[in-house]
C-alpha cells in the first residue's frame, strides 16, 4: 500500500506515489482507523483510506524543510538559476528559480550523488549510491526525458556518496574515481541516451591512473579552468597526486603530498580558475589541521585554518571542514570554507593567521555544510546544507579597478590587519590633491566615506576608529581622487 512498488519495465520508478521507501513509524487516527499517517525519510504522509484497492497518499510536509543536501551543482558559465542537488535518502532535485516558495521537482530516486549541468543544459550528469552515475535528458520545467547510465565497466570500490568531475574547459570530459583508480571518459556528448538504467559501459573510458591498495580510495578532484591539462586528486589517506597532459593520452603521474598534512581525509580540492597554481584543499577530519594553500601547483603549502581551529596544530573543538571553494570576482578573490557549524568565507589567506567569518548567520547559521559551489560569471555562490536545503546567494558588486592598477600612488598598508578598535592607514600620496576613502562590505550591501582631506605629496598617516554600524566581517578599503581609483586593499574588522 506505500513504500516500494516493482516496475520492470522502468527499474528506476521503484517508489510508491507520494509516498516513500524508507519507513520509521506510522500511526492510526483515534477517531477513524482507515486513516493513516506515516513518517519516513521524505517526511510525514496521510491517507485517508489506508483499505482502499489503490492506496492514496498525501504529503503534509508543507513548510518542513529538512532536505539534507550532500551536493549541489550550478550550470557553468551561465547567469542562469538551474540547479540540482543530491540529497541523503531522497535522490536528486531540480530547480529553475532562487524562489524560497517555489517547489523543486525530483529526477533521480537512491541517495542523491554528485551532479554537473555543462553550459546549455544540453544535458545533465547526475548519480546515486556506490558510484552509479547517469547521463539525463531533463527539461527547463525538471522533466525527465531520457536517462542511460555511463559509469565505466569494471570499476569497483566506490564510495558511497562517489565523485566524479567534468572538465571546467570541455564538458566532454569526465574524471570518475573507482576505489584506488582514476578513469577518464573523453567522449561523453557521443554516449547515447538509450534508457539503460542497469549497465555501466565501456564507451570512451580509460583508466588513467591507479596505485597500490594501501591508497584505498580517490575521495576528491581538482582542476583548474586555465590549466585542463592537469587534474589533482586526494585520497582517504592523506595522499595528493597530480596527472598531467591526459589530453594527449600521455599520463604522468606525480605525488605531491608534503610533510606537513595531516594524517586524514582528503574531502576536497579548489583550483583557481584563473590562476591554476593556486589551490585549496581540505581536510575533514576532526582534530587536525584542516585547510591547506598552495600557490606553486601543490609543490609547497601553508596551513590556512586560521581562527576556524581551537588550537593552531588543529587540536581542539574546532569544526570539521568538508569543501571549500575559491571566486574569482574585479580586483578581489574570496575563498570559502564549507564546515560542520555552517559557512565562512575569507579574502585574506594569512597562514595561522587567518581570520574566517561565518556567511549567513541568521539564515545558514551553523547548520553542517556539505558543499559550496561558486560561479565567476556572476558571483553565484550555491552552498548545500545537511538539514536546512540549499542556500544561494551573488558576491556583491565592488569599485572595479583593474589588477595591474591596483595602489599605483604607491604604498599603502593597514596596521594592524584585522582590525579591532581602530587601524592606521598608511599611504604615499604622488601629488597634491584630495583623497577619498570608503569602506565597502565585501557582499556589497555597506558602503561608509570614513576619511577625506587634501593631501600634499609624501608619505602620510592617518587613524581610522570603525562605526559601530560596521559588523565583524570582509571589507574593501578604496582611496580614490575626484578622476581614479588609486589605493584599494581588503581588510577584515574583528572584535576579537
Amino acid at each position: 500500500i506505500g513504500g516500494y512498488r516493482c516496475d520492470p519495465q522502468d527499474p528506476s520508478d521503484y517508489v510508491y506515489p507520494t509516498h516513500h521507501p524508507d519507513q520509521h513509524a506510522f500511526t492510526f487516527l483515534p477517531s477513524d482507523p482507515d486513516k493513516m499517517i506515516t513518517a519516513n525519510d521524505g517526511g510525514l504522509f496521510i491517507t485517508q483510506d489506508n483499505m482502499a484497492d489503490s492506496v492514496k497518499w498525501q504529503s503534509l510536509n508543507n513548510g518542513y524543510v529538512t532536505s539534507q543536501f550532500y551536493t549541489v551543482a550550478v550550470e557553468r558559465s551561465s547567469t542562469s538559476d538551474y540547479l540540482v542537488g543530491g540529497m541523503q535518502d531522497n535522490g536528486t532535485y531540480f530547480t529553475n528559480t532562487t524562489d524560497p516558495e517555489a517547489s523543486w521537482q525530483s529526477v533521480l530516486y537512491g541517495d542523491g550523488g554528485y551532479a554537473a549541468i555543462p553550459h546549455g543544459r544540453d544535458n545533465y550528469y547526475l548519480s546515486w549510491q556506490t558510484g552509479k552515475t547517469y547521463k539525463c535528458n531533463i527539461t527547463d520545467q525538471g522533466q525527465m526525458q531520457g536517462i542511460t547510465r555511463i559509469d565505466p565497466k569494471g570499476g569497483s570500490d566506490h564510495l558511497f556518496i562517489n565523485p566524479f568531475l567534468l572538465n571546467p574547459a570541455d564538458s566532454n570530459q569526465m574524471f570518475y574515481s573507482a576505489g584506488n583508480e582514476l578513469w577518464l571518459n573523453d567522449s561523453l556528448t557521443s554516449i547515447p541516451v538509450t534508457g539503460n538504467e542497469t549497465d555501466a559501459i565501456n564507451m570512451g573510458w580509460d583508466k588513467i591512473a591507479s596505485f597500490g591498495f594501501g591508497l584505498n580510495n580517490i575521495t576528491s578532484f581538482g582542476m583548474s579552468k586555465a590549466d585542463p591539462s592537469t587534474i589533482y586528486f586526494g585520497t582517504n589517506n592523506s595522499q595528493l597526486y597530480k596527472v598531467d597532459s591526459q589530453q594527449s593520452n600521455n599520463y604522468t603521474q606525480t605525488r605531491l603530498t608534503p610533510q606537513n598534512f595531516p594524517n586524514g581525509y582528503v574531502s576536497s580540492i579548489a583550483a583557481n580558475h584563473d590562476e591554476p597554481s593556486e589551490l585549496l584543499l581540505t581536510f575533514s577530519n576532526y582534530e587536525v589541521k584542516s585547510i591547506f594553500h598552495s600557490t606553486d601547483s601543490g609543490q609547497t603549502w601553508t596551513h590556512v585554518s586560521g581562527n576556524l581551529e581551537d588550537d593552531h596544530d588543529g587540536s581542539g573543538d574546532g569544526p570539521s571542514v568538508v569543501w571549500t571553494a575559491i571566486l574569482n570576482q574585479p580586483d578581489t578573490t574570496v575563498y570559502f570554507a564549507a564546515t560542520s557549524v555552517g559557512l565562512f568565507s575569507t579574502g585574506d589567506l594569512d597562514s595561522t593567521n587567518t581570520v574566517w567569518q561565518q556567511e549567513g548567520a541568521n539564515t545558514i547559521g551553523n547548520v553542517v555544510v556539505n558543499m559550496v559551489k561558486t560561479r565567476q560569471k556572476d558571483g553565484l555562490i550555491a552552498a548545500a546544507t545537511h538539514g536546512t536545503g540549499i542556500y544561494t546567494s551573488k558576491f556583491g558588486k565592488q569599485p572595479t579597478l583593474a589588477r595591474s592598477q591596483q595602489n599605483t600612488a604607491g604604498m599603502f598598508t593597514v596596521m594592524p590587519n584585522p582590525v579591532n578598535d581602530r587601524a592606521r592607514i598608511q599611504f604615499t600620496n604622488p601629488k597634491k590633491q584630495t583623497i577619498s576613502f570608503t569602506i565597502h562590505a565585501i557582499d556589497g550591501k555597506t558602503s561608509q566615506i570614513i576619511h577625506k582631506q587634501e593631501y600634499h605629496e609624501g608619505e602620510k598617516t592617518f587613524t581610522w576608529m570603525p562605526s559601530e554600524q560596521l559588523t565583524d566581517g570582509i571589507y574593501l578599503l578604496v582611496g580614490q581622487t575626484r578622476k581614479e581609483t588609486i589605493y584599494q586593499k581588503k581588510i577584515v574588522l574583528t572584535d576579537q
